[in-house]
């Protein structure tokens, strides 16, 4: 799946990639709002479009004397005359054909001065099956032209998967690249964080061109293009999944990229989106996301389906998670919200005997012993006082009061079987969604120890 510019920009800033300051803009006010976000004072206005050769484009819409898609702008106004030539116009470059492509959306980004280009990409490498390092010194061209031309400035390194990326590819992308003292060290952790987020984000190509030596000695990517799976399920009914996906999720949580989409096959309304630190959830079809808070550790999401009503979670490295009565978040609509408390309906528990840690079910799987009744309930504020839920049968007894206060186990700390740790509350008075587990004993009831 194809990547606008800023959008790699950002997932590569995040593995420590070095990248020049800049802002996306969908309008000519946002990209003035952006430029004074900005040092200053030379700034580039660049059009995002799935197509290289940006630069070179011509406008369908303007004159033939009209500049391409990346501009060189010394002013606010510069910046403002620059995006009203550029939006909602259309972009034709060597890659998009004779139709060329709308622009929509800029990238604003800091003017540097650049003392020497380079071109640097990892691919799939289809022969291997490996990934590989592209290296060349003829950085700002079209690669396609340099291989032709110039083949002899191209450099490829595979990188064996049995050891990953190791310091010798760093150096050996330097001396392809004639660098040498710090700018050899700079580009040895380029390429690392070019390495990680090429498999962070599952990615099949990453094409940096230009990387550019700056003023100062530095080496910053300043044009970068991904091709990555960033989904590997989309809605049928929108067309621009990337876009619309990518700056949904990105306004509510600006340091993580997607993974994994979902949609529950019972109501496309509800859809799931695996990062990397967590799983975030739209109850409107993806135009809004709220993150899950669970226990689920801060790690990749790389799978999920719902099984048995719950949401199974696979995830890079720590395991396969449930997420249990995706239920309750079918039920939780704006009456709920609206309701200082509410105490969502439970599915059946069955009370098991307990004659070991495990059950022989019926169809011949093993199942885990049942721990007890899932309640969810939803608290609009933290209440100051004490929260109770009262679990009664069906005459009316009590059978069991839970409460927030916290209260010593209910086993003798001396117990040698099961030792009580500290005192621990029922239920949670965190404002939000809430859960809790009533292991199915009854109040007055107490285990006792036998020597």
């Amino acid at each position: 799946m194809n990547i606008h510019e800023y959008q790699a920009k950002e997932l590569l800033a995040k593995f420590g990639v070095p990248v020049p300051a800049g802002h996306a803009a969908l309008s000519v006010e946002e990209a003035v709002e952006a430029a004074k976000q900005l040092p200053g004072p030379l700034y580039v206005v660049k059009a995002q479009i799935h197509a290289g050769g940006r630069g070179k484009g011509k406008f369908k819409e303007l004159g033939p004397d009209a500049k391409g898609g990346v501009r060189l702008a010394r002013t606010l106004e510069d910046v403002r005359a620059n995006s009203a030539e550029m939006l909602g116009n259309t972009l034709v470059t060597v890659q998009t054909g004779p139709a060329g492509k709308q622009v929509n959306r800029l990238y604003i980004t800091d003017g540097v001065d650049i003392e020497k280009e380079f071109y640097l990409a990892l691919l799939i490498d289809r022969a291997s099956s490996r990934i590989a390092v592209v290296a060349s010194t003829e950085g700002g061209m079209n690669i396609e032209d340099v291989a032709h031309d110039s083949p002899e400035k191209i450099t490829t390194i595979t990188i064996d998967p049995a050891t990953g990326l190791m310091p010798h590819h760093g150096r050996a992308v330097a001396n392809a690249l004639g660098l040498t003292g710090d700018l050899a060290k700079q580009a040895q952790s380029t390429l690392a964080g070019l390495y990680n987020a090429f498999l962070g984000t599952d990615a099949s190509q990453i094409e940096i061109n230009p990387l550019a030596v700056c003023a100062g000695n530095k080496l910053l990517v300043l044009d970068a293009k991904g091709i990555a799976p960033v989904f590997s399920r989309t809605l049928p009914h929108i067309n621009d999944t990337v876009g619309v996906w990518n700056i949904a999720l990105r306004r509510a949580q600006p340091a993580a990229f997607q993974v994994e989409l979902y949609v529950d096959p019972a109501d496309a309304r509800f859809v799931y989106l695996g990062t990397e630190r967590g799983v975030w959830h739209s109850r409107d079809g993806g135009a809004n996301f709220a993150e899950l808070k669970t226990n689920l550790p801060p790690v990749t999401v790389m799978d999920m389906e719902l099984r048995h009503g719950d949401l199974v979670i696979g995830t890079r490295g720590r395991g396969l998670w449930a997420l249990e009565q995706i239920a309750t978040l079918r039920a939780f609509d704006d009456s709920v919200r609206k309701q200082p408390v509410h105490l969502f309906a439970t599915r059946p528990t069955p009370r098991l005997r307990e004659d070991g840690t495990w059950s022989e079910m019926a169809n011949g799987t093993v199942e885990e012993e049942n721990e007890g009744a899932l309640l969810h309930y939803w608290l609009a504020t933290k209440p100051k006082q004490t929260l109770t839920l009262t679990i009664k049968d069906a005459t009316g007894r009590v059978v069991r009061t839970l409460s927030s206060e916290k209260k010593p186990g209910k086993y003798p700390e001396d117990d040698p079987d099961e030792p009580s740790g500290p005192p621990e509350a029922d239920l949670s008075a965190d404002e939000g969604l809430n859960a809790a587990v009533w292991d199915l004993s009854e109040d007055g009831a107490r285990r006792i120890a036998f020597n």
